[in-house]
């Protein structure tokens, strides 16, 4: 039997890319191996890429590639930083929750890719309701997990 890797254990591999903007989104990467299938993991609401720590190692365990984006619309959490609502701060970019589709629909497309495959997308509240809007035009899209979607943006979609 092989030991489970605890969250300590698994460091993930801390990568950017560039938003639909050119925007530097930074992320985590829980890389399994190029076969496995991907999950792209979106924070809710005042939160970041850490939100997923213990997740992602679960699913990471489970034979999931993982990514965990910092998307513009978030803030501090576990004593870590959103580092691209940092920087769209920085550049007096708009950080609402609707300017964080651009930096999903970049980080699907950034794992499909990768990955050579669509991804899973994981979103949980405003971005949950984000998901269920990329992945309806969004080929790169295999299928969404949404926890907690509501109706964030029925008059501005």
């Amino acid at each position: 039997v092989t030991p489970s890797i605890s969250e300590a254990e698994l460091v993930p591999e801390k990568i950017q890319f560039a938003s639909l903007d050119s925007l530097v989104i930074t992320a985590n990467l829980y890389h399994k191996n190029d076969s496995a299938p991907v999950i792209v993991l979106c924070h809710q609401a005042r939160f970041n890429k850490y939100e997923y720590n213990v997740i992602a190692v679960s699913l990471w365990e489970r034979g999931y590639n993982c990514l965990a984006i910092d998307q513009r619309s978030g803030g501090s959490m576990i004593e870590e930083f959103n580092e691209t609502n940092i920087q769209a701060l920085n550049k007096n970019l708009p950080v609402d929750y609707l300017d964080a589709e651009k930096d999903i629909v970049a980080a699907v497309n950034f794992a499909a890719k990768k990955y050579n495959r669509p991804v899973i997308l994981w979103g949980s509240s405003y971005s949950s309701t984000l998901s269920l809007y990329v992945s309806i035009d969004n080929p790169n899209v295999l299928a969404v997990v949404a926890f907690s979607p509501g109706d964030y943006f029925a008059t501005e979609k």
